[in-house]
């Protein structure tokens, strides 16, 4: 197997809702990353789990959800791929499926699930240099998250205030990515930004553009055919501010805000089997006027590779 690494971030958007929207719910924007893949002239076919908790501070002007502390749930399981072009491009592919929850004082508030943004990006090689003892690779591309998910703005949970609980947006996204990938014998950096401009939906409703920048330090340890790459690392999210009506350029004053994560995990390949999982854990956040705290997140899955 050569080894050749790189980490990739495609950031989805947030999901949206009507201008009746509660102003302090948890985030579900869902950060596809990715991990260190081996082998960036294969293709592959995959499978990722991703779960995210936040909780959130209501207050009594804050739609119809009572005052108290309420705890939002995100899970999506994604099917996704990437298939090579050329020595040059590759093209990768997600289609997520997600079960949003949302408590309070233990009982259900809300609960939607269905199929998610599918998002499509094309990556350029522009750098993959494979010497000894020394790795460079540097990798960029565009993309786009596309409106197939499941969206009502006339739901229960919707005008009810849960801005973020629905499956898919109604919006197109604009995508971009740059990765950088540093190692030395066994020992490598990687670093990474992602950005996402969004588009307001048919509703008006269009959610902040986005910006993740991740530091990711890996050592590889192989035996045979059997490789272990043991990671620890940072990552800083933005989000701009949400127009709850773009066309009247109304924005949502109290949202917005940023997240730094500290991470850590282990990816294990096997032949054609490659398996990830990784921890996230805030070490610093302001988001939505300090009203919405990220709780962790868990991000797991497996690859095989078809070729």
């Amino acid at each position: 197997m050569k080894k050749i690494f790189y980490c990739l971030l495609l950031t989805a958007a947030a999901h949206t809702n009507t201008v009746l929207a509660c102003n302090a719910c948890g985030c579900s924007a869902s950060n596809q990353y990715m991990g260190l893949l081996p082998q960036t002239n294969t293709n592959f076919v995959g499978f990722q789990y991703l779960y995210r908790s936040f909780s959130t501070q209501h207050t009594e002007e804050m739609g119809n959800i009572m005052p108290g502390t309420t705890y939002e749930n995100y899970q999506t399981m994604q099917v996704w791929g990437r298939v090579n072009i050329n020595k040059a491009l590759q093209v990768m592919a997600f289609v997520p499926y997600t079960i949003n929850t949302q408590h309070q004082d233990g009982q259900p508030l809300a609960t939607i699930q269905g199929l998610g943004d599918a998002s499509v990006i094309v990556n350029y090689k522009i750098l993959n240099k494979d010497g000894c003892p020394w790795h460079h690779s540097l990798i960029g591309g565009v993309g786009l998250k596309l409106p197939t998910g499941k969206y009502d703005p006339q739901s229960g949970a919707t005008e009810e205030g849960l801005p973020n609980i629905q499956p898919g947006t109604h919006s197109w996204d604009i995508l971009g990515n740059a990765n950088y990938t540093i190692r030395h014998n066994s020992i490598g950096l990687n670093v990474d930004a992602s950005y996402t401009a969004t588009t307001a939906n048919k509703e008006s409703y269009k959610f902040g553009n986005r910006l993740s920048v991740g530091c990711l330090g890996f050592y590889q340890l192989q035996k045979g055919k059997f490789m272990l790459l043991p990671q620890l690392g940072v990552r800083y999210g933005h989000a701009a501010k949400d127009y709850t009506n773009y066309a009247a350029g109304i924005t949502d004053e109290d949202g917005g805000g940023w997240q730094l994560y500290a991470s850590q995990g282990a990816q294990a390949y096997y032949k054609k089997l490659g398996l990830q999982l990784t921890c996230y854990e805030p070490i610093a956040q302001h988001y939505v006027s300090g009203l919405v705290n990220t709780r962790f997140r868990i991000e797991t899955g497996v690859i095989v590779v078809i070729n």
